[in-house]
């Protein structure tokens, strides 16, 4: 391999991904909790049912990711996500785990999934979005829903749980339920899908070097190319 095919090589190595797909799984699994999937305490299914708020230590991540899909797991083994519209969407915040109603302050703030959920699910269900870029460095990792024209079903009349974290030490909660906040333990035990890692700066700044000595390399060649008579 000459030299420009070798630095090509190099260079093109950068540029894929530095990690496989993996599922990071925020959060103890002690208990079950309904909100803000699988029960309705507003007590009526027009408008704003509830505006939940969970927050995750980031440095679980391990470093900068990107995620597509989260899942939550069923605390019976099977359940019903009430039906509604759900807007879900992703921020990084400087508050620590455990903060109250309103989180914040939020930044990184983008769309993750808006659309219409419900029925019948077995041991986990999947929440597939526009995929969200997370950098620890930038605080910890927010994730905001706000439910609308959800199913009337309050809690304790039948409903669904999911598996929920009562420690507190790796995601809390935060929510607006018609008007009554609270916080605290009982977050959602959460999967993050990550699908790859964003490139560091130092890696960006290796690639334009690579490129820059791919065409040197070029460069040079044509300068000393001899062509016989």
């Amino acid at each position: 391999m000459n030299f420009k095919l070798s630095v090509l090589a190099a260079v093109t190595a950068l540029m894929l991904p530095a990690a496989a797909a993996n599922a990071v799984v925020i959060g103890s699994s002690d208990g079950g909790n309904c909100y803000p999937f699988m029960c309705n305490d507003s007590g009526t299914s027009v408008g704003q049912s509830i505006h939940y708020q969970q927050i995750y230590l980031g440095s679980l991540f391990g470093g900068p990711s990107s995620f597509d899909t989260i899942s939550f797991s069923s605390w019976t083994g099977s359940g019903t996500v009430l039906g509604g519209t759900y807007a879900i969407s992703f921020s990084t915040t400087s508050a620590a785990i455990g903060a109250g109603y309103p989180i914040g302050p939020l930044a990184n703030t983008a769309g993750f999934f808006t659309g219409t959920l419900g029925g019948a699910v077995g041991a986990s269900f999947s929440i597939t979005g526009t995929s969200y870029d997370f950098n620890p460095a930038d605080g910890n990792l927010v994730m905001d829903i706000v439910v609308t024209n959800q199913d009337n079903v309050p809690n304790g009349s039948g409903n669904s749980y999911n598996w929920a974290d009562y420690t507190g030490v790796q995601t809390t909660r935060a929510y607006d339920l018609s008007g009554r906040t609270s916080n605290g333990l009982g977050a959602l035990v959460t999967e993050f899908n990550t699908v790859g890692t964003v490139p560091e700066p130092t890696t960006w700044a290796l690639m334009i070097a690579g490129f820059g000595m791919v065409g040197l390399a070029a460069r040079r060649r044509r300068v000393g190319a001899y062509y016989p008579s």
